[in-house]
């Protein structure tokens, strides 16, 4: 599937919203960054002893970047992007060649998500999120062969041969909460939580399903956002 294709639906959402937003009475557009933490499990790709006995996943940090505004003084829109560092993750396969595959990965998300904002008690506020999102899944990989005799199980590997990458596109479905705090007329700083369902690959559908990626991913963050 292709970016273009991917990408569509969720730049329709904003375009079409967008001039409602525009309209609404009490509430302008807002921006927001703030750091993240990304965690993501795996699991075995497959039983068969040529596909790798683990699967690929780990815990980086990153950044996570807003836009929106309100289309009524309860909900609003925004285009939202998480952009994590790479972790690094082994998988070996212990099949008639023994070799281990490191490999660095992030997946970078962009999504058109919902807002529906709760009653506000003073300065606290919070917002229940949902919508869809399109991934990048971005794996630079290197192989490194077992040293020894065929057959015998040394533990010793070779160094690792030139890195090359394995990328693919897909969609995926995001939830979450954010809880803003104003630290001023214009400004909040916004604990958020946000859960994300990726539609992975089969082990036969291409080469990223070797990489037991689970579908499940899950960024909590902290930003500021200001409103104009």
């Amino acid at each position: 599937m292709s970016t273009v294709h991917l990408t569509l639906p969720i730049a329709a959402l904003i375009v079409v919203a967008w001039p409602c937003a525009a309209r609404a009475d009490d509430r302008g557009p807002y921006v927001g960054a703030g750091a993240m933490v990304t965690v993501q499990g795996s699991h075995r790709p497959a039983e068969s002893p040529d596909f790798p006995r683990t699967g690929v996943g780990g815990v980086a940090l990153g950044l996570a970047a807003e836009v929106g505004g309100f289309l009524s003084p309860a909900v609003s829109i925004a285009f939202e992007a998480s952009l994590p560092a790479r972790f690094t993750s082994l998988q070996e396969t212990d099949y008639s060649i023994v070799f281990r595959d490191e490999n660095r990965h992030r997946d970078e998300i962009f999504s058109g998500l919902f807002h529906f904002h709760l009653p506000k008690s003073g300065r606290f506020g919070a917002a229940i999120i949902g919508g869809p999102s399109v991934v990048h899944e971005n794996t630079l990989r290197r192989t490194a062969y077992q040293t020894g005799p065929p057959g015998v199980g040394t533990g010793d590997f070779g160094p690792f041969g030139a890195e090359y990458s394995v990328q693919r596109w897909t969609i995926g479905v995001t939830g979450g909460v954010d809880l803003a705090f104003d630290a001023g007329a214009h400004v909040s700083v916004v604990p958020q939580l946000r859960v994300h369902w990726i539609e992975r690959s089969a082990v036969d559908g291409s080469f990223s399903g070797a990489l037991g990626l689970s579908s499940w991913v899950f960024r909590p963050a902290i930003g500021v956002r200001a409103r104009f």
